[in-house]
């Protein structure tokens, strides 16, 4: 980040406007990401997309990156650790899993028997988790 982005971005915060300043990047990004998003949404309507909000507050407001980034992650999560599971059923603990990029995608890599759970600092993420998904336990 350039020397006057950075002052740019400590002004904000030392005056007390960071929410401000959150608000208008969140803006910018989802007017640079709306027609791709869309575009998206329409060829893949049965795929889990959290609210744009948490997308932005946790990754990236891009759909397509985190649909295919959470599977890339779950996939190699469970190659480096697939050597300690040597039994099923196994459990599995997300912590400070968000809007569940990861997570959501784990069940299909796992025996039926195995039991995931999540967890979040953020309430509202983990309210919105255990009203849309049922594959795993949400703390």
């Amino acid at each position: 980040m350039s020397n006057y982005l950075v002052f740019v971005k400590n002004l904000f915060y030392k005056v007390g406007l960071a929410n401000v300043l959150d608000k208008m990047l969140y803006m910018v990004s989802k007017l640079k990401n709306g027609n791709r998003n869309s575009n998206f949404r329409k060829k893949n309507k049965e795929l889990f997309i959290p609210p744009d909000y948490f997308l932005y507050e946790t990754h990236k407001l891009d759909y397509e990156k985190f649909i295919l980034g959470g599977i890339s992650n779950a996939e190699e999560i469970m190659t480096w650790t697939g050597k300690y599971f040597n039994h099923s059923p196994n459990r599995i603990l997300d912590w400070g899993c968000g809007v569940s990029r990861v997570t959501i995608h784990m069940h299909k890599l796992m025996s039926s028997a195995s039991e995931i759970y999540a967890c979040d600092i953020n309430e509202q993420m983990i309210a919105f988790n255990k009203k849309k998904i049922k594959t795993f336990h949400i703390l």
